[in-house]
């Protein structure tokens, strides 16, 4: 087709009309100019299909055996099975407990620490810091007698809930 590196337009025409010609007849295909298509083609195609079906029956075979015996186990282990699987069910709720947990105490460690200081605050706080006891008598003695109600009140709602 090019010769001279200039373009022939009869060669070109030929080529497209030889290449028409042999795929409408199916004949004389060849690679390399020497080997014919289909001949190895064919036979690359039925050797596949073969493996093809021969690994889709033991596929199928494989599978039936593993669910059968993934039935008799199960009918044999129903027990244990059912036990381990009820356990992961309850995996998540398990792990919500205890993510959960750290925020009810620190709710509750930040309500007493207000509740002590609300109290701090008061006039008869003052008045006993006025007269000079220490911050540790004045907790102990005054602060803690007003809000044990609150320090208790957590511990009684886990009393009730056990009963």
């Amino acid at each position: 087709m090019l010769q001279d590196l200039a373009f022939n337009v009869e060669e070109y025409f030929a080529s497209i009309q030889k290449l028409a010609v042999n795929m409408l007849t199916m004949k004389d295909l060849t690679f390399d100019g020497t080997h014919p298509i289909f001949p190895g083609v064919f036979d690359r195609y039925v050797l596949s299909l073969k493996l093809m079906v021969l690994l889709i029956i033991s596929v199928i075979t494989l599978s039936f055996l593993v669910s059968y015996s993934v039935v008799l186990i199960f009918i044999m282990q129903k027990k244990y099975i059912l036990n381990g699987i009820e356990t992961l069910w309850s995996l998540p709720d398990l792990v919500s407990i205890f993510l959960l947990q750290p925020f009810f105490i620190w709710v509750t460690k930040m309500i007493l620490v207000y509740r002590i200081f609300s109290e701090l605050d008061k006039n008869y706080a003052q008045f006993t810091k006025a007269k000079g006891l220490s911050s540790l008598n004045i907790l102990n003695v005054h602060i803690l007698r007003n809000i044990w109600q609150d320090l208790l009140l957590p511990s009684s709602i886990l009393d009730q809930g056990r009963l």
